[in-house]
């Protein structure tokens, strides 16, 4: 079974509509999609999964439950550890601290010019922009991107184990995996 949750109705609805695609390789009966606020405890029962996987999201969450900032990814990592099974793995994704999207921009710039895709001559300038702002936030501490040292910290704390942190998206993202 594979359960997908999203803050956004809007999201949830592009998400039904890609996943309709796929319905050879994923049946309905395989998959549950539910709208979910990740500030609240998660409707699961204790040691409910044997996976997790969160690209880009957790460390733009400023709260969970009374806890703010930091405090609040530290939560929200330990919430997800929760319904995880003995073994199961988180593996998830964050800009990192003092991210600059313009390397990310540049990273992209042959998949942005390329002829096939013209759409994305327009796209990307806009991604960048919002990206831009994203970074702004992060430097005001409105968002949680950490080094791989106060990760590997807090991941610790919890006490998730065989933890590993990669890099990816030209050197500005983190991609962390860990087990229960």
């Amino acid at each position: 079974m594979i359960v997908a949750f999203d803050f956004s109705p809007t999201m949830i609805s592009h998400t039904k509509i890609r996943l309709a695609k796929l319905k050879p390789i994923i049946p309905n009966d395989k998959l549950k999609l539910f709208q979910l606020d990740l500030s609240s405890k998660l409707p699961f029962e204790d040691d409910k999964f044997d996976g997790i996987v969160s690209n880009l999201v957790i460390t733009y969450v400023n709260k969970h439950e009374h806890h703010l900032g930091k405090d609040a990814l530290s939560a929200i990592l330990k919430e997800l550890r929760r319904i995880l099974k003995p073994g199961g793995v988180l593996v998830w994704s964050t800009p990192k601290k003092g991210v600059n999207f313009f390397y990310v921009f540049l990273g992209s710039i042959f998949n942005i010019l390329n002829p096939l895709h013209a759409e994305r001559l327009l796209y990307g300038p806009l991604i960048l922009r919002h990206a831009r702002y994203i970074e702004k936030k992060a430097k005001l501490g409105l968002y949680n991107f950490l080094s791989k040292v106060e990760i590997l910290e807090i991941l610790q704390q919890i006490g998730y184990n065989n933890i590993e942190i990669n890099t990816s998206f030209a050197g500005q993202a983190l991609v962390i995996k860990s087990q229960k």
